[in-house]
């Protein structure tokens, strides 16, 4: 999460919850969450998408890792 720059007084608050689950040894399942929000009219973002700043932000992500 970044703030929008010198905004000093935006007061940003980040909740991510995260599961993964092992399908082998060098696999991985994962599913994360997260819901961001700025204070006093500030925007924030969880992405590095500049026009995607908001004051509230929501998002998951669904994936697979595996490690050669």
């Amino acid at each position: 999460m970044r703030n929008v720059p010198r905004a000093d007084e935006a007061d940003p608050r980040m909740v991510v919850v995260s599961l993964r689950h092992a399908l082998s040894r060098r696999t991985d399942l994962y599913v994360t969450a997260a819901d961001a929000k700025a204070q006093h009219g500030q925007k924030v973002s969880i992405s590095r998408d500049d026009p995607g700043f908001a004051d509230t932000q929501r998002g998951l992500v669904v994936g697979m890792q595996h490690r050669f």
